[in-house]
């Protein structure tokens, strides 16, 4: 059975107020199809595990959802 998916811990040092809540994006597809949604910013504080990030994947893009505040940050 082949695996499609890697298990990675995702965590931010520092989250603005106003950022959040956080869709998750890998570079593998271009960072067009999020592989995690809805992603808050405390569960990023204390380190979120994913269970979806895509095979290959060497680079998440982490970005904020709030109309007012829509910043991304690559990892």
């Amino acid at each position: 059975m082949a695996v499609n998916s890697l298990t990675v811990l995702i965590q931010a040092s520092n989250i603005g107020s106003d950022a959040g809540p956080f869709d998750l994006f890998s570079q593998v597809n271009g960072y067009t199809e999020a592989f995690e949604t809805g992603i808050t910013s405390v569960q990023l504080l204390i380190g979120f595990v994913s269970y979806n990030v895509p095979n290959g994947t060497t680079s998440v893009r982490v970005v904020s959802v709030n109309p007012t505040c829509d910043n991304y940050e690559d990892i």
